[in-house]
C-alpha cells in the first residue's frame, strides 16, 4: 500500500487556463510541465557573526534598538550613590532626621523645626503612620551643615552663633547665611534674634557699620539698615596698597558705598544699595540725616511697603566713635 501523494503546490490561474488550452487543443498535461516548474522551499540563510571591533569581544546576545521613549525605571540620583551620612557631633539626638547638602545628619525633636518653621513643615513628607521622620536639602550654600547648625541653635537653645564653629572672630558670611536660610524657610522667630544679635554687636563696637547694614538689608529689615547709617564716624582700617576686591579704601567711611570692596557690594540687593548710594551722593553724610534719607529713597522703589521686622522696644543711643574691629569677609566653609 502506498503512502499519501506528496503535497502540491497550489495552481496559479495562468497554469489552470494553459491546462484548459491544451485539453481543448488535446495536448498532454505533460508539455505543460515548463510553465510551472514544481516550488521547493529554499532554507534560511545562515546568521552572519557579528564582526568584533579591535579589542571588543562580540556578544552572543541579539542586539536591540534603543527605545525613542524615557525610561520608567527608578534612576539613580546623586543622593542613592553618596555614602551614608555623617552624623553631627551637636545634634544626635532626637525624632526627626535633617540631612544636609553636604550629607551630615543632624537628628533633633520634630516640635523644635515645625514650631520654628512653617516652610519646613510644609516640606516635609509623611509616612504611612503619620509621622515624617526625614528631610534631605539640596542647596549647597545655604542648606550646609554649617548653615544647619547654627540654624538648630537659634531654635532649640535661642543662641545665635557669630562663626562657624561658635567663638573667634564673627563672619558676616556666615550670618548671612544664616539669614538667607531663614527667610527661604519663613522662619520670623528665629530671624528675629538673630538680628537682635546683628545690632547688639555692632552697639559692642564687634560690628562694622557697613555689615550690620548688609545684614539687615539681606533680612529686608529697614531699621536695622537705618540704625547701622548713624554710625558714618567708623572708617576702614590699614594703609598703602589694598585689595579693592575684599577690602574697603582705608580712611574712608566704612559706610561709604563708593569705597566698597568688590564682595560686601555684590550681597547688597539692588534696592539697598540704590537708595543708600542716592542717599549719600545728596552729602547727606552725617548719622542724623543719613537714615532718614535712605527711608526716603527706599520708600521710592518699595513703595512704602517694605517689610520691617520688630525685635523689641528698645532705644539704640549712639555709639562712640572708635576704629572698627576686624570682623571676617571670608565665605565660611
Amino acid at each position: 500500500m502506498s503512502g499519501p501523494a506528496p503535497l502540491q503546490p497550489p495552481k496559479s490561474p495562468a497554469l489552470k487556463a494553459a491546462e484548459a488550452a491544451a485539453r481543448e487543443n488535446g495536448l498532454g498535461l505533460n508539455t505543460l510541465s515548463t510553465l510551472s516548474p514544481p516550488v521547493t522551499p529554499v532554507p534560511l540563510a545562515p546568521a552572519l557573526p557579528r564582526m568584533a571591533t579591535p579589542g571588543r569581544v562580540p556578544s552572543s546576545l541579539p542586539s536591540r534598538a534603543a527605545s525613542p521613549y524615557p525610561s520608567r525605571s527608578p534612576s539613580l540620583g546623586p543622593r542613592a550613590l553618596a555614602p551614608p551620612p555623617i552624623e553631627d557631633s551637636a545634634f544626635y539626638d532626637g525624632d526627626f532626621e535633617l540631612i544636609s547638602a553636604d550629607n551630615v545628619r543632624f537628628r533633633v525633636q520634630a516640635y523644635h523645626l515645625f514650631s520654628a518653621s512653617s516652610g519646613l513643615r510644609a516640606a516635609v513628607e509623611w509616612d504611612d503612620s503619620g509621622r515624617a521622620r526625614q528631610l534631605h536639602f539640596d542647596d549647597t550654600e545655604l542648606e550646609a551643615a554649617l548653615v544647619i547648625r547654627a540654624f538648630l541653635r537659634v531654635i532649640t537653645t535661642g543662641t545665635v552663633a557669630t562663626t562657624p564653629d561658635g567663638g573667634g572672630t564673627p563672619s558676616v558670611s556666615a550670618l548671612r547665611r544664616l539669614i538667607l536660610f531663614l527667610r527661604k524657610w519663613d522662619c520670623p522667630v528665629a530671624l528675629q534674634l538673630v538680628l537682635f544679635k546683628v545690632k547688639e554687636l555692632l552697639s559692642q563696637g564687634i560690628s562694622v557699620p557697613m555689615y550690620t547694614f548688609i545684614l539687615g538689608a539681606t533680612a529686608d529689615d529697614v531699621e536695622t539698615c537705618a540704625l547701622a547709617l548713624k554710625h558714618v564716624g567708623q572708617s576702614w582700617n590699614g594703609a598703602g596698597h589694598t585689595d579693592e576686591r575684599n577690602e574697603g579704601t582705608p580712611g574712608a567711611a566704612t559706610i561709604d558705598p563708593t569705597h566698597l570692596p568688590y564682595t560686601l557690594w555684590s550681597w547688597v540687593p539692588s534696592e539697598y544699595m540704590w537708595a543708600l548710594s542716592r542717599a549719600w551722593g545728596r552729602n547727606v553724610k552725617d548719622g542724623t540725616r543719613l537714615p532718614d534719607a535712605f527711608k526716603r529713597a527706599l520708600s521710592v522703589i518699595k513703595g512704602g511697603h517694605s517689610r520691617t521686622i520688630k525685635t523689641s522696644m528698645i532705644m539704640w543711643s549712639m555709639f562712640p566713635r572708635r576704629a572698627p574691629s576686624p570682623f571676617q569677609i571670608e565665605n565660611a566653609t
